[in-house]
């Protein structure tokens, strides 16, 4: 939920007259919540035999896991959104009308990103800790990344901290490297893969947290 705005108050109030109450109530957006696990099965003899130890190893992988579907589960959501601007060709500055018309040509640049750094700005977009968020897969920050206005992070940061996997910055946009971007196998012209990245501002997306359900792991011995 989140706590609807009040409009501007733009009309003088007279003395003595108590203006009209303005309603003040929250917009609740509701959410499907599903469970998502997985198990593995190690033998005793695996165990007593292996020069390593297994159980350890074998946490600390389902570990790194759960972290990863994490990051997909919330991935999927954002994939979800009906907003979505397509790249525009580098030479030509025309912006493809869908998946289907991106060609090797069409890749993020900085003119893209000063467009969208506009169009947050224009609708009030919040930021997180001053700046907004990009999130790009390497293959496209590969590209972009030759743009003569790029400021790379190790240049702007300062004592600002930086989140993991950040890049550096353009146009108010803090980038950040994530192998786990959608990629559509084939979906360009000729068959090229569509990457997409994501330009969030503060509260882009929440998550449910109910009490007592968080992610955890159980290890059972051997049944007698």
């Amino acid at each position: 939920s989140k706590f609807n705005k009040f409009r501007k108050a733009t009309t003088p109030i007279q003395e003595a007259v108590i203006p009209a109450a303005e309603n003040f109530g929250m917009t609740t957006i509701k959410a499907q919540t599903y469970q998502y696990g997985m198990y593995t099965v190690i033998s005793d003899r695996l165990q007593k035999e292996s020069l390593y130890d297994i159980l350890y190893n074998c946490s600390e992988e389902m570990g790194f896991s759960m972290a990863e579907t994490k990051n997909v589960l919330a991935r999927n959501i954002l994939d979800e959104s009906t907003y979505l601007v397509y790249a525009a060709d580098k030479e030509s500055g025309v912006h493809a009308e869908d998946a289907s018309g991106l060609t090797a040509k069409h890749v993020l640049t900085g003119k893209m990103v000063h467009k969208m750094r506009t169009w947050f700005a224009r609708n009030k977009v919040p930021k997180i800790d001053g700046k907004w968020v990009w999130i790009l897969h390497p293959d496209v920050a590969f590209d972009f990344t030759e743009d003569p206005a790029w400021v790379s992070a190790n240049e702007y940061a300062g004592s600002r901290n930086i989140f993991n996997g950040e890049i550096g910055e353009m146009h108010g946009f803090r980038f950040i490297e994530s192998n786990e971007c959608l990629i559509q196998t084939g979906a360009g012209a000729g068959g090229l893969d569509v990457y997409t990245s994501y330009a969030l501002g503060a509260d882009a997306f929440g998550e449910v947290n109910s009490e007592g359900e968080d992610a955890e792991m159980i290890i059972k011995g051997v049944e007698a």
